[in-house]
């Protein structure tokens, strides 16, 4: 079984509640709703569709994510795109009632909230 599937999605939501209501961490940065939602999506779609490589792995095959991502943050990148395909869906369009503006603002939200996740990055 792959470690990066739905249950570890849940898992790191759940944690991210956690540490966001719990432990204080909300009223430490002054999150708005908005920031919350971003967050809540993020850690949910954090690893969608994950190949069960890392990135290193995906760069050195020379794989087609590899090649599509420019060697940058592959798999990051990977899980953005494939979370905003699923909410292109009609049935799964979360943000059909966002103005132009708020969309463009959770979409920057949740591609940087997942791209931080590339951990080489730190």
């Amino acid at each position: 079984m792959i470690y990066h599937n739905s249950i570890h999605g849940a898992d790191v939501l759940q944690a991210v509640y956690y540490y966001l209501y719990n432990a204080g961490v909300q009223d430490m940065c002054k999150a708005t709703t908005f920031d919350l939602l971003s967050i809540f999506i993020a850690a949910a779609g954090h690893d969608m569709d994950h190949p069960g490589n890392n990135n290193l792995f995906e760069t050195k095959t020379h794989s087609k994510l590899a090649t599509l991502y420019n060697d940058l943050s592959v798999l990051e990148n990977h899980h953005c795109a494939t979370l905003f395909f699923l909410l292109e869906d009609e049935d799964c369009n979360i943000f059909s009632t966002f103005t132009s503006e708020e969309f463009n603002r959770m979409r920057k939200y949740l591609i940087d909230d997942i791209l931080y996740t590339d951990l080489s990055l730190i």
